[in-house]
């Protein structure tokens, strides 16, 4: 499994912003979106993980804000990945189709 992202973020999510649930944004979608065997997984908000105590928060660049909410770890990500629950077929549709070209 991997997670891919640029200076911008979450750049798989950019290209598909107009399929995108409501509830994604910018602050909340660290660790979210995986690509696992060519399938993009995309990890809802009620998968989460208990943030750790401020200025020991793993996976979270210094700069970056975030939603203490809908945090989820690395490793909580990933377990939630293996389950294959969170295959989001109609964003790689759209990612595939965009990024082809």
């Amino acid at each position: 499994m991997i997670r891919i992202r640029d200076t911008d973020g979450e750049f798989l999510l950019i290209e598909a912003a107009n399929v995108l649930p409501s509830w994604v944004t910018p602050e909340n979608s660290t660790n979210r979106l995986w690509l696992q065997n060519g399938n993009l997984h995309l990890i809802p908000l009620s998968i989460r993980s208990t943030p750790p105590k401020a200025r020991q928060m793993p996976d979270v660049e210094e700069e970056d804000t975030f939603d203490p909410d809908a945090w989820i770890s690395e490793r909580d990500a990933l377990g939630a990945v293996r389950t294959g629950k969170y295959r989001a077929q109609e964003l790689e549709k759209v990612v595939w189709k965009r990024i082809a070209g």
